[in-house]
């Protein structure tokens, strides 16, 4: 979303009762950046992929990948096409090659979320690959790590350059990432094993801070290595985080995450079922979805509307399945997709922000071409989420006094349309110098705003970070204006 905020104004008007236009048509235009097009390509299970280019999702044919459980991909910013992904323990390049340096990382093809991707900030040619073990089985635990790839090398196709920096161990094989609200980096949230530990690292310019911040909060994940698995989530906004453990503790709960802080609190148990596995939030943060790794092939859903938890209990809707199922993930398409265990399909759930039956599940919702579903789809970063609507959408800011200040919010797509028009007089004898203009992201991408001249406006400079362009529009000398015209 855009946020329109008029800084500064100087605008002598005179009073008459007609309205001009003083502005044309502001385009906002994403560039390359944040909440874009990173997870329009998607590496699974059996070498399978969906590309998110078209509507519906084509297969991926030729993938590198065969991953029992999670992966990690991420793609072009721009073009939406395959950068690089990962099953947590190789990286392979686009070309669906391994990156030289990209064996031997810490993950495990047993994780539940054996990696995540999230774009190193303030240089967008890096990655930073987070990578959680497997919580004992083949082995000592190794924890969750973290690991750099640059994209300038290897003559554009990346290589490792840092890597298994060890952050946290023991660990489980939860692993999620979080937005910070200022534009300039991200909250990486992983579980301890053995205590009730949510870690929080912060990842900005500056780096990893390998100093977290722990909240204690919700069960304690401890006992048998079952009680490692099972997925963790951030809701799209940032505002809440929910976790279920597929062991004997077998619990969902839902939490409270202050994305300034990197807080968790607020625990809130929903249900008790072994076998809880794939978790997640809908597009609009309303309902929260839970899938069955067991014998009671379904999906559950919660409507949390209420912000009560007996209400949030209650609600509790079911779809069912015939086939085991693994993941949830949202696509950028606002549909959510499930992965079910050794099938050629992916399941899809239309509507997710519907209560109950108007949230419609078909089972076999994509056919996956050559590929197969296993247990795992790519632990995408939900914030980067962006539904393209092809239609530009169009806001209107008005002035209607001297000096004034006001905001407005549009919901942007690839492009959106935003009118800036003073009210109240035409210009008479006063000379109107200029205007300067802050528009805040709330998604934090970088733009490019342009205006196309007419009659002399322009804009006379322009600068941009994560979140924020400000502009300065200049105005053209006093001429005779018609009423209405505009300029």
């Amino acid at each position: 979303m855009a946020r329109f905020i008029v800084v500064h104004n100087s605008v002598p008007l005179r009073s008459r009762f007609v309205t001009v236009f003083l502005l044309v048509t502001i385009w906002i235009t994403p560039r390359c950046a944040h909440a874009q097009k990173e997870n329009y390509a998607w590496h699974f299970g059996k070498h399978a992929g969906l590309d998110f280019r078209t509507t519906p999702p084509t297969p991926i044919i030729g993938s590198a990948l065969n991953q029992p459980e999670g992966s990690a991909s991420i793609a072009d910013r721009c073009t939406g096409k395959t950068l690089f992904y990962s099953d947590g323990k190789t990286v392979w390049n686009k070309n669906d090659l391994p990156m030289p340096n990209g064996l031997g990382l810490n993950g495990d093809q047993s994780s539940t979320q054996s990696g995540t991707i999230i774009p190193f900030p303030g240089d967008p040619s890096k990655y930073y690959l987070f990578t959680s073990d497997q919580g004992g089985y083949s082995g000592p635990n190794k924890g969750v790590c973290y690991s750099v790839v640059d994209m300038n090398l290897n003559g554009g196709l990346g290589d490792v350059t840092i890597k298994n920096v060890l952050l946290l161990q023991p660990a489980t094989e939860k692993l999620t990432a979080i937005p910070q609200p200022n534009g300039q980096g991200f909250w990486v949230l992983a579980h301890a094993f053995g205590s009730n530990d949510f870690v929080a690292y912060s990842v900005t310019a500056a780096g990893v801070n390998p100093t977290p911040v722990v909240s204690s909060v919700g069960s304690v994940h401890e006992l048998d290595n079952n009680n490692t698995i099972g997925c963790m989530v951030a809701s799209p906004n940032g505002k809440m985080i929910a976790d279920c453990v597929y062991g004997s503790i077998g619990v969902l709960e839902l939490f409270d995450f202050d994305s300034k802080t990197g807080r968790v609190s607020n625990c809130t148990s929903l249900t008790t079922r072994q076998t809880y596995y794939g978790l997640s939030f809908s597009p609009d943060n309303s309902k929260l979805y839970v899938s069955i790794w067991g014998d009671l092939e379904s999906i559950y859903q919660y409507d949390l509307s209420s912000h009560d938890p007996l209400t949030i209990k209650s609600s509790e809707y079911r779809f069912p399945d015939v086939t085991v199922l693994g993941f949830i993930r949202p696509g950028p398409d606002g549909n959510l997709y499930v992965a079910r265990i050794d099938q050629k399909t992916l399941g899809i759930i239309s509507n997710p922000n519907g209560v109950g039956a108007s949230a419609i599940y078909t089972p076999e919702g994509i056919d996956l071409g050559t590929g197969g579903s296993l247990g795992g789809l790519p632990n995408i970063v939900d914030a980067l989420n962006t539904k393209v609507d092809p239609k530009h959408e169009a806001a209107r800011l008005t002035i209607l006094t001297r000096d004034s200040t006001r905001t407005i919010t549009t919901n942007a797509g690839d492009t959106s349309e935003i009118i800036l028009q003073i009210l109240d007089t035409v210009r008479g004898a006063e000379n109107l110098n200029s205007i300067d203009l802050e528009i805040t992201f709330d998604d934090n991408v970088l733009t490019n705003v342009s205006c196309t001249p007419q009659n002399g406006w322009s804009i006379a400079s322009q600068s941009s970070a994560l979140g924020k362009t400000k502009l300065r529009i200049t105005q053209p000398p006093i001429t005779a204006v018609s009423p209405g015209t505009i300029l």
